[in-house]
């Protein structure tokens, strides 16, 4: 069984923020996704962390999955994370994620209710798997779920030259740094994705 087949996906693109950038602002935004179902899944609630050091921001808590403006290794950007069990084979699954963090990235990039513009770096981004039973962090993941990535980014980047570098901290979830040759829209990638498959329940 690849790790591929763990469900807990997570996908984290880079911000590019101001300085001083106060995530606090983001609060009423997700407050009124949840009222307006912007985003697919049943959306709960906001949780509000920026008092956290390098923690994850501001919070967006759905029964599927979780969506976050994260401060993790200093590093800003939108976090998407898989909880529940998904359906669907594993390019199923991966085109749901992205597409899932990418819906959330194209809103954010469009919000006319924030005062500080948010974009997202899609050429250099990270994707991991939170299950470490079935993907623990070592070499034996990166080289199980190599093909398997090597051909959904193939697909999704349009033969672009993918890079993936894995994190090699042991107390990390196995994650890899995906690093594409040229930059693509987000807009783009959600046209190459597709509309919703309707997985998520």
């Amino acid at each position: 069984m690849t790790a591929l087949n763990a469900q807990q996906f997570f996908i984290k693109f880079p911000a590019k923020l101001g300085t001083n950038y106060d995530a606090k602002e983001l609060i009423p935004v997700f407050q009124r996704w949840i009222q307006q179902d912007s985003l697919e899944g049943v959306l709960i609630d906001v949780a509000n962390y920026t008092h956290v050091e390098e923690g994850p921001g501001v919070l967006l808590l759905g029964h599927e999955s979780n969506w976050s403006l994260d401060f993790g290794d200093g590093e800003p950007g939108l976090l998407y994370t898989r909880k529940r069990e998904a359906l669907g084979d594993v390019e199923t699954r991966l085109k749901d994620a992205f597409r899932l963090a990418l819906e959330a990235c194209k809103l954010l990039q469009k919000e006319e209710d924030i005062e500080n513009p948010i974009a997202f770096d899609t050429r250099d981004f990270v994707f991991g798997i939170n299950n470490r039973l079935l993907a623990p962090n070592d070499d034996e993941t990166l080289q199980d779920v190599h093909e398997g990535l090597t051909q959904f980014f193939d697909w999704l980047f349009d033969g672009e030259k993918v890079d993936l570098v894995r994190d090699q901290r042991k107390r990390s979830r196995f994650n890899v740094r995906v690093r594409v040759s040229r930059e693509i829209s987000v807009d783009t990638l959600l046209a190459k994705l597709g509309p919703t498959l309707n997985i998520l329940n």
